[in-house]
């Protein structure tokens, strides 16, 4: 549920006038993406 508020905070033109957001480009997805999987593997590790 909480994904879905989210995506429309994000993408939806009427909350983007009202919080002042704006959607996310494909290098911020990347990010999203890259930067927990190391951390996740270390914690996983450390168990």
């Amino acid at each position: 549920m909480e994904i879905v508020l989210l995506l429309c905070i994000s993408y939806v033109p009427v909350f983007q006038s009202f919080l002042g957001t704006e959607p996310l480009n494909a290098h911020d997805w990347i990010r999203l993406v890259c930067i927990p999987i190391p951390l996740i593997l270390i914690d996983e590790l450390r168990k």
